[in-house]
This record gives C-alpha cells, structure tokens and sequence, in this order.
C-alpha cells in the first residue's frame, strides 16, 4: 500500500459502474430466449415439455452458451488493469512497459503490487522530479522494496533570515552556507520498507534505490535526495478470547490467531497506525463472544502498555513490527 496519492486515486474504482463489455450470466434468460426463438422457427411445437429431448438440448444450449459467455467476459477481464491476473496482468504491464520483478528466490511480484505499479507508471514519465516519478522508480528499484513514502520537509527559511546568517561571514563560511543552504530546499526524503525481515533496509538495498532515482535520466540534478530505511516501531499484542458455548474453542483459537497474522501483515507498511479496533475486528471470529487485548510497544529493551490512546501512532517514515503475539483462551461461560 503507498501513500503516494496520485491524480488516479481521485477516482474510484468502486464508484464506477460495471464495464459494459462484461454481460451479466442469467442461465434462465438464456433459456427463455432460446425456448422463445425457437418457437418462432418452429411454430408447431406449442407445448414443450421439461421431459421432451428437444428441451434437454435448449438446456444443453443453455449451458455451452454460458460458458462461452463467461469466456467472453474472463478475457475482457483480462485487458483491465482492475481485473487482470497472472499473465494476463503481464501483458497489461508491457503494454505500459513495465516488468513484474522478480525476488532472488525466484518468486515474482504480486499482482496487488505489479498493478499498483503499473497505475503509478505514467508518473514515472517526467523527469521534473515530482513525488509520483520518485515513488515509482525507487518502488520499481527491487523486488525487496516493500514500500515508498517521498517527502520533501518543510522549512522555515526567509530572505531576511539567509540575510542575516550570512552578515559578516568569510568567502569560505559563505559557500559552505549556500551549500547547506541548497540542500535543504532541494532536500527530498525517500523511505524505504523492506520485504525482509522487519522491514529495515539493507545498505545495499538502499544503494539500489538511490542508483535507480539517478540524476541523469530520472531527476533534477538540483535535488538532493536523501535514501534511508524505515524506522521500525516493534509492538506486542496479548489478548485473551470468551467463547460462546458449544464452540470447538481450539478451532477458533487457531482460525482467530490466522486472522489476526494476517492483518498485522497488512499493517506492516509505512504510515499505518495499530488500531485496537482493528486487532478486535481481526480477533473477533465466529464464536468468539467477547475479546479483551492490550497492545504494548518495545521502548528501550521493555515492552511498555499503551494506555493514554487505543492505538499505536506510526508516523510517514515509520512501520509498525508486531514481535509477539500472545492469544489465550478465556471462559466461555460469560
């Protein structure tokens, strides 16, 4: 998940009617139709009963021409960057010449982040330096790059401020000022996630991502870009699950803690705050009546409870890493 927001962000998707080259499947419209153009060829077959031979083959009819309806509709699907899969998404990359990337594994990119790339692609054709451009080409760097933020800090810089640092200063004290002076203007930020491990980017990694936002083809040469990893922020979770009863309880307890797996691993991106409300959700499983949790973030070398707020703030630059996980049962007879 990014959080770039682009012009294409302004629309969507599920604002958007359905495609009209996808035609709806009605088995039973198919019929009647058949049924009913048939009778106008054949006029003196009136009654056509469900156990006429004659029926069986409109049915049969019915069911080849719902199939190829269905192929018709798949491969429609197939040309839309919102539908398409697997190979098919492939195809819409080259179309944007844009390569799903391959981890060193062999394991290739999802589709939730080749597409995502690929939405964000016509960004990368300026080379004026603008967030989108930056976004893509770092994301596009390397399969392990899991995620982006780009940020230019603000400053507080005046004409009469510069005026009155650079009163009185020797030739030398001058340049080295402009020098500083140039590159917070020109700063830009860009935070990497990785895929590995907790999210902290290698050196390596970060080398890549820098050589890939070059300055002779991709950017400004006036930028000063800054590549760093991301600050990880580890956090804990215990929580203790109430049953309604006759619950196999060992079975929720294992389908609720897959759940809850799964969305900390959503949340494992730059910029997403760890919401109680979100692990309760996650937690909250059928057959679980009640869930009782507590989130607690590592500061120093302890894991310290939150309690003024019912999240865990993660800033732009930062990602939550949940360590532990701790999910036991409790009664069932509340």
């Amino acid at each position: 998940m990014t959080n770039y927001t682009t012009p294409f962000d302004v629309i969507n998707q599920g604002d958007l009617p359905p495609p009209e080259v996808i035609k709806s499947l009605s088995t039973e419209e198919t019929l009647n139709h058949l049924l009913s153009y048939f009778r106008t060829l054949a006029p003196e077959y009136t009654a056509i009963t469900q156990d006429d031979p004659l029926y069986k083959f409109v049915q049969l009819s019915t069911y080849i021409l719902t199939l190829k309806k269905q192929e018709i509709n798949d491969a429609s699907k197939g040309l839309m960057l919102a539908y398409a899969k697997g190979g098919d998404l492939d195809h819409v990359g080259f179309n944007r010449g844009v390569q799903r990337l391959e981890f060193s594994d062999g394991t290739k990119e999802s589709d939730d982040a080749f597409r995502e790339r690929i939405r964000i692609s016509p960004e990368s054709y300026t080379t004026a330096g603008s967030e989108g451009s930056y976004w893509y080409w770092a994301k596009s760097a390397d399969a392990l790059v899991k995620a982006i933020d780009v940020h230019s800090p603000k400053h507080d810089l005046t004409i009469t401020k510069i005026a009155s640092d650079l009163h009185g200063k020797e030739i030398q004290a001058i340049k080295d000022y402009i020098t500083e002076l140039f590159k917070q203007l020109f700063r830009v930020e860009i935070t990497v996630l990785s895929h590995e491990g907790d999210g902290t980017a290698t050196e390596e990694l970060l080398t890549i991502v820098f050589n890939a936002v070059d300055a002779d083809r991709r950017r400004p040469i006036s930028d000063y870009v800054v590549i760093k990893s991301a600050s990880i922020t580890y956090y804990k979770i215990d929580a203790e699950l109430f049953f309604y009863e006759g619950f196999d309880t060992n079975y929720v307890l294992e389908l609720a803690k897959t759940r809850l797996t799964e969305y900390v691993n959503q949340l494992h991106t730059l910029g997403h705050n760890i919401p109680e409300s979100g692990i309760h959700a996650a937690l909250q499983v059928t057959g679980v009546k009640r869930v009782a949790s507590q989130i607690s973030v590592l500061e120093g070398e302890t894991y310290v409870p939150v309690t003024d707020k019912d999240y865990v703030f993660i800033d732009r630059d930062q990602a939550g890493f949940c360590e532990e996980m701790n999910i036991v049962k409790g009664s069932t007879d509340e």
